[in-house]
């Protein structure tokens, strides 16, 4: 399914927090959602892995270029 651009859920915002069950196939990825900040996606990625089939979960900096704190 495509969202319309207006119902997409990451707005431009930095951390994406991705996750792979354990049945899932080696290259399947999915989004638990996205942050401003790291803390948030910190957060957000240690209650996924409280799931007893989230084998892999992992945050990704959508914009690696700029440092911690840095207003692009």
């Amino acid at each position: 399914m495509t969202l319309p651009p207006h119902r997409i859920g990451d707005k431009g915002q930095r951390y994406e927090v991705r996750y792979r069950d354990e049945d899932d196939a080696i290259d399947v990825r999915r989004t638990i959602g996205w942050s401003n900040d790291l803390a948030g996606a910190e957060g957000m990625a240690a209650a996924w892995r409280l799931r007893p089939s989230a084998e892999h979960v992992w945050i990704v900096d959508r914009q690696p270029e700029s440092k911690p704190g840095e207003a692009k």
